[in-house]
């Protein structure tokens, strides 16, 4: 029996993988090989198979070899038919008490049972299959060898793995997080255009027959009118800013500027004689900034001087005749001609406030104008359809599209893309906003999507410190995807 010990020892500690046709995954100075494990779920069933070759395997005549292959997973275990290897004598007595008590004495399931010959090759396959059930996912097979050398005493000795059952990837839906708006107590909007007059020489008149004027002045007159024509709006003021081109002196052009959005101001008065809604204005002077965005956008000549003179020469008459001198005057002159008229304009902005809607309200004004919702609103008549479907799908879409910068409106819908399983317009929404706490939980959900579940764990985890009930969920999902 000591001999048979120290075998096992070595059947444990001295295994090495050999290269070959049959590749060995347990060697032993002893003799005995295990070759070509495999367990795998095939179908509905988990199966394992090996091969032992005992053709060297140094036992006596009167001991024999069980190797009982366990699965093992956390705390549950199951025993597959043993394999039993016997010398010759052991082989006869087992024979002569099977045939006398008509049994066998070795185990009633046994596998099969083999007798040691000391010449020849000698291997056996082993092939079991069993239903497989889910928590063999993950589990470890490992063969018990059991050894004995007479009727009544042997010796169970410590388990040999060798392989485990291949982990199912675990398939679950991870909870993404939508987010009610706050309600919008007071709801203000705007509609904002510029409108490019013609003035005479020197002149703040406004003529309507004048250049282009009439079309310029149909578009603030139509925009006017769509405020006050609203019976949801209410008109709270018109914000007026005149600007002028830089060709003259920086005091004559902000008072020409003044004078011209003034000029503006009373026409839009005495048109509509507006009672409740004030009219202002705001003089901005020179158009400096609209001449900057209009250079970098182009490619006129001696663009990069242009640009280096309006932004190091802080002093703007001393910038005008620095452009004057670019050239022989020839930039200027083309300036003047083809640029500078789209600088003097002016900007109307016309602030409306806006009346709460019902959810069926809402839908209507959502096909037509839906700047008038408030985020609040857009969710409610959104959660009002079923989820996921396409009109659900679709408001939360239209929400963004009305308040792009907003944190509540991104976090919605990328999670409709992460419902739809859309990971890049989920990513370019989560990415404007992927430091705020509001944003963790779909931006975990995302990681899971991309297979990063470590940095999905982090996102949950803050999301779980926020408030979060969703990342909550999808922290034990995670948790029992890996046990």
């Amino acid at each position: 029996m000591k001999n048979i010990y120290v075998y096992v020892l070595l059947f444990m500690s001295c295994w090495v993988v050999i290269p070959g046709k049959a590749q060995t995954l347990v060697q032993t100075e002893d003799g005995l090989k295990i070759e070509q494990s495999s367990i795998q779920k095939e179908n509905q069933n988990l199966s394992v198979n090996f091969i032992a070759d005992y053709s060297h395997l140094k036992i006596s005549s009167q001991e024999q070899l069980k190797l009982q292959p366990l699965l093992v997973r956390n705390r549950d275990t199951l025993s597959f038919p043993p394999l039993v290897i016997t010398g010759k004598k052991r082989d006869k007595w087992n024979r002569r008490q099977a045939a006398l008590y008509r049994s066998n004495e070795t185990d009633p399931m046994l596998y099969k049972n083999v007798r040691l010959e000391r010449q020849g090759a000698q291997t056996v396959k082993y092939s079991f299959s069993i239903p497989f059930e889910e928590w063999m996912s993950g589990a470890q097979v490992d063969l018990l060898p059991v050894i004995s050398g007479c009727v009544s005493c042997q010796q169970e000795l410590p388990s040999l793995p060798i392989g485990t059952v291949e982990k199912a990837p675990v398939e679950y839906s991870p909870e993404v997080m939508f987010i009610v708006p706050e309600v919008e107590t007071v709801k203000m909007r705007s509609e904002r255009g510029e409108a490019f007059l013609n003035f005479p020489q020197g002149k703040s008149v406004i003529l309507p027959d004048f250049g282009n004027n009439a079309k310029e002045l149909r578009k603030i007159q139509e925009t006017i009118e769509f405020v006050l024509n609203d019976k949801n709006v209410t008109c709270k003021g018109i914000e007026l800013k005149g600007y002028a081109s830089p060709e003259g002196t920086y005091a004559l052009n902000t008072r020409l500027s003044a004078a011209r959005a003034e000029a503006l101001k009373e026409y839009i008065r005495q048109k509509y004689r507006l009672t409740q809604c004030p009219v202002s204005t705001v003089t901005e002077s020179e158009n400096w900034n609209g001449l900057r965005t209009w250079i970098e956008n182009s490619e006129v000549s001696y663009k990069s001087q242009l640009l280096e003179i309006i932004n190091q020469v802080k002093e703007p008459d001393a910038r005008d005749a620095k452009i004057r001198q670019l050239d022989g005057g020839e930039v200027y002159n083309y300036l003047l001609k083809e640029v500078y008229p789209l600088l003097r304009k002016v900007v109307y902005i016309i602030n409306y406030s806006v009346l709460p809607f019902s959810v069926e309200e809402g839908k209507e004004i959502l096909r037509t104008r839906p700047k008038q919702l408030s985020l609040n609103e857009m969710y409610l008549i959104a959660v009002d359809y079923p989820r996921g479907s396409k009109e659900f799908n679709e408001v939360f879409e239209i929400a963004v599209a009305q308040f792009p910068d907003d944190v509540v409106a991104n976090n919605n819908a990328a999670a409709v893309a992460l419902l739809k399983g859309d990971k890049e317009t989920a990513r370019k929404h989560l990415s404007r906003i992927k430091d705020t706490p509001g944003a963790q939980n779909n931006l975990g959900v995302l990681y899971i999507m991309d297979g990063n579940t470590a940095e999905a764990i982090a996102c949950f985890k803050n999301a779980k410190a926020s408030g979060s009930k969703e990342a909550e969920i999808n922290l034990i999902e995670i948790e029992q995807a890996n046990r």
